[in-house]
């Protein structure tokens, strides 16, 4: 019976290039993946955000705006006592007075 050579090596065999080049590929492919399902849950939470959470606060952010706008239009306060709400403005019942 003839006895087959095998083409496999073992890591004594092998050169340090042969083993640095596996190592690298084996790291990128990793780091690859990992970038791949961080972008996919980027995407994942975003949409929940923009779907779930963002049109439950989009009214108090109107209203932040509006009340920022009307505040930069009013004269300069002083002691803070004399601020006065437009009616124009809907806030919530727990923001009045």
């Amino acid at each position: 019976m003839e006895q087959k050579e095998t083409d496999r090596k073992t890591i004594y065999d092998t050169g340090s290039g042969e083993i640095f080049l596996k190592n690298f590929l084996a790291g990128f492919g990793h780091a690859l993946g990992n970038i791949v399902v961080y972008i996919i849950l980027i995407v994942i939470l975003y949409n929940l955000f923009m779907t779930k959470v963002f049109p439950r606060i989009a009214p108090f952010l109107n209203t932040l705006t509006s009340l920022s706008e009307s505040l930069e239009k009013m004269p300069n306060i002083s002691g803070g006592s004399g601020i006065v709400i437009p009616d124009s403005i809907k806030l919530p019942d727990i923001l009045r007075n």
